[in-house]
């Protein structure tokens, strides 16, 4: 914004008594900007004294930015001389002033610039300066160093300033002005701070050397190329940490950007900011509606409110707290979620920790995920290799190449694929699709679904509940309660435990364990074993199986037993080649492989019982 277009009061300082030079400023800093002429300069002219003489140098600008004559700088340590430029420039100039002899003198105390147009100036410098420019003023200046604490008011104009001394205090309100934080020219004592703060305007900020503090307010561009900064900004502004700045600390609250591709810096970010880092090892923190992209490695990020997250760089450490959405497209990054976070894998070899509600989507390759509560893991998928670990009540959703360990009161749906689980004890699958496999570390629940499954049993007791698939079981020491897929071909085997093993289709084979079995013939063709050890195997014909042909094996005379469904009783019995064959009422024919000698039956209750 030019000083045209700014509200402008009116400033005056006494340059000599009873001589008065009033020009315009920008309104909001026209307070500010009278306090220090009034303390600095009117004071000490109207009340001088033998220990503070001042001076004043008016030079008067040409049209074409030359000057007559330049004042020479005073020749002691008390006189304080200031320089007034005033005059109206046509064409931009430049005049350079001499500076400080840093052990014989101050140098000019300071600047007071009234001119209108556009004029460089180079040099200058002094100690503890006052430079204060006007609404009309585009001043560009070099003071080519400077001592103590030097002082800048930018009263409107379009500004260039080089701080180029031990410490500069700039403030700026309105106008597009430049400010370069460059190299301290002096030898003697090389380190340099500076504070700039900026409220409007669109200015550009270059932190080049130097430590500096930075408030802007303004829709200003801020470049730190070093190290050791500390950046606050409020408004609209873009701050910028180029690959060779460390140790940087900025603060974004407005509709910032920050892009930080350095090393070591820390960012805090918040409102309606936008971050993207490109190098490695900062530190970043998120809150409310921020958006931030990291592409570089060994970042720590963390975010909370609806701020979103998107991570391309590799051993980043995620820490959020967010409803924005985290993102991990690269490797072997750490996310740690929690709350209603929702995190999208789709890298290789990330590591993902979310104790909250949220959902995690798990697309990549090698992902390792721990979810607890109530969260949504969705897992797996082709061409992928993903694995989880779940606690509380979090569920898993396995889409193919997916190994989850349910350790709580889990929910697991196989969706497609080949995948696998460990269930503990409460936890429940649903076998939906695929080629799946089951282990049981305690009580497990498994529904039987279209896909065909692989169960292990535990110590504890587990239930297959029965579905299309085919199933294949072996029993833990605590048992097992199965039922085949009606698809056929199943495969249940018993444990030490109590077994309950239900054919589901044509060509089952039921294996008794050695505790108590009770094997259950169904509407296709099977083969029940009994188990060669078990306390009892009873082999059961409820009505299920009518018309189906079944053969039993391991048959042990006084100790096992054929119970009959009710209303079903034997109408023949033949022995022939070493078996026995029975036809049921219902139809259905069974042969007894090692059985010489006809069964026995009594009534029991409404069925029957042979032995």
């Amino acid at each position: 914004m030019s000083g045209s277009q700014i509200s402008t009061s009116v400033v005056s300082v006494e340059s000599a008594a009873g001589q008065v030079v009033s020009f315009n400023v920008d309104s909001s800093l026209a307070p500010v900007i009278e306090r220090q002429l009034t303390n600095n300069i009117t004071y000490l002219v109207v009340n001088p004294t033998p220990y503070t003489p001042i001076t004043a140098s008016p030079v008067v600008l040409n049209a074409d930015g030359s000057a007559g004559s330049l004042p020479s700088v005073p020749n002691n340590f008390s006189t304080a001389d200031y320089v007034y430029l005033s005059g109206t420039v046509a064409t931009p100039g430049s005049i350079t002033l001499p500076n400080q002899t840093i052990g014989s003198n101050l140098g000019f105390a300071g600047l007071i610039a009234t001119f209108a147009g556009s004029e460089t100036v180079t040099g200058g410098a002094g100690e503890n300066q006052l430079v204060v420019t006007s609404a009309q003023t585009n001043l560009t200046w070099d003071p080519k160093g400077g001592t103590g604490v030097d002082s800048i008011y930018a009263g409107g104009g379009n500004n260039n300033f080089t701080l180029d001394g031990v410490n500069y205090s700039v403030v700026v309100n309105s106008g597009n002005n430049t400010i370069t934080a460059a190299q301290n020219t002096n030898p003697s004592n090389p380190n340099s701070y500076n504070e700039i703060s900026t409220s409007g305007g669109n200015n550009t900020i270059n932190l080049d050397s130097g430590s500096s503090t930075v408030t802007s307010g303004g829709n200003d561009r801020i470049i730190a190329h070093n190290a050791g900064n500390q950046i606050t900004v409020t408004g609209n502004a873009f701050v910028g940490l180029p690959a060779g700045s460390a140790n940087n600390q900025v603060s974004a609250t407005g509709s910032d950007t920050v892009n930080v591709y350095g090393t070591g810096n820390a960012v805090s970010a918040s409102g309606g900011a936008s971050v993207f880092v490109g190098g490695d090892q900062n530190a970043i923190a998120m809150n409310g509606g921020v958006q931030a992209m990291v592409s570089g490695n060994g970042n720590t990020i963390s975010g909370s409110g609806s701020a979103a997250l998107a991570v391309f760089g590799q051993n980043n450490v995620v820490d959020g707290a967010t409803s924005g959405g985290i993102f991990a497209y690269g490797s072997g990054n750490i996310v740690n979620a929690s709350g209603a976070d929702t995190v999208l894998l789709n890298g290789t070899g990330n590591t993902v920790n979310d104790n909250g509600a949220g959902v995690i989507f798990a697309g990549g390759t090698n992902n390792s995920i721990t979810a607890s509560n109530s969260t949504f893991v969705v897992l797996g998928g082709s061409g992928t290799s993903d694995s989880a670990t779940l606690s509380g009540t979090a569920i898993g959703f396995a889409q193919g190449n997916a190994s989850i360990d349910a350790t709580g009161s889990n929910y697991v749906i196989f969706a497609a694929g080949s995948n696998s689980a460990t269930l503990g004890g409460g936890s429940l699958a649903y076998v939906g699709a695929g080629a799946d496999t089951v282990s049981a570390a305690g009580s497990a629940f498994v529904y039987g679904g279209a896909g065909s499954l692989d169960f292990i049993g535990g110590s504890s007791h587990s239930v297959i509940e029965r579905g299309i698939g085919s199933v294949t079981a072996q029993a833990g020491a605590g048992g097992l309660t199965a039922f085949g897929g009606i698809s056929g071909s199943n495969s249940l085997t018993g444990g030490s435990g109590t077994n309950t093993l239900y054919a589901g289709g044509n060509g089952d084979t039921l294996t008794g364990g050695s505790g108590t079995n009770n094997l259950v013939a169904g509407p296709g063709s099977a083969t029940m074993i009994g188990g060669a050890n078990a306390a009892l195997n009873n082999f059961v014909f409820d009505g299920n199986s009518a018309g189906t042909t079944d053969v039993i094996s391991g048959f042990r005379l006084a100790t096992d037993k054929i119970t009959l469904g009710s209303g079903i009783t034997v109408t023949t019995q033949t022995v022939s080649g070493g078996a026995l064959s029975l036809t049921l009422s219902d139809g259905t024919h069974i042969a007894m492989t090692g059985i010489t000698s006809p069964l026995t039956a009594a009534g029991s209750g409404s069925g029957t019982v042979l032995t």
